[in-house]
């Protein structure tokens, strides 16, 4: 009797397993992003505040939970966020002084990197274009420019899921707002 529980036990554990193998999902890291923006030398600047995630398999970036705070900008967008009552006070998020925008559309285009130190990081072969909202996020699989280093050396703590970020103040991968749109205002910046 005991040796058919055993089995049972054993053949119930094997099942298990199998089934935990077939059901894995691919691992993923979040990273919150917090970049300065300049749009049309000072039509707009301010802060973007999002969650990206770096999803293995397929390469995949996903930015999400976008949050716009705009410091600054040309006479008409701040007289039009005054009369729509939009409050310039001080946010931690961001540790400055904004107003906040809640319904907006922003197009931003820059470079994704993956590696963990400088020597072996590998830049993606061309920009991204994302288009975010309050309300939705967006995504990109970038292909990488492996050149020299072995693609192979991108694994475990080196991975894309450990290491993606997106390229910021780098003037060869350059990071850019290249248009707001203020559906409240239905005011639309660009570049």
């Amino acid at each position: 009797m005991t040796t058919n529980f055993k089995t049972i036990r054993n053949t119930a554990a094997i099942i298990l397993m199998l089934f935990a193998a077939t059901t894995m999902t691919y691992a993923q890291q979040s990273r919150t992003l917090k970049t300065m923006f300049d749009i049309g030398g000072n039509k707009c600047y301010g802060f973007i505040v999002a969650n990206t995630t770096f999803a293995g398999f397929a390469g995949r970036m996903s930015v999400n939970n976008t949050e716009l705070y705009i410091t600054g900008g040309n006479s008409q967008l701040i007289e039009a966020l005054e009369k729509q009552g939009v409050p310039k006070k001080y946010y931690n998020e961001i540790g400055s002084n904004a107003y906040k925008i809640s319904k907006f559309n922003l197009y931003m285009k820059g470079y994704v990197v993956k590696g963990q130190y400088a020597y072996n990081r590998v830049y993606s072969k061309e920009r991204f274009n994302l288009q975010l909202s309050h309300a939705l996020g967006d995504f990109t699989t970038p292909d990488f420019d492996y050149g020299h280093q072995n693609k192979d050396d991108y694994k475990g703590a080196n991975s894309w899921e450990s290491t993606g970020s997106i390229v910021l103040n780098n003037n060869y991968y350059p990071f850019e707002v290249t248009e707001i749109y203020f559906r409240d205002l239905d005011i639309r910046i660009k570049n």
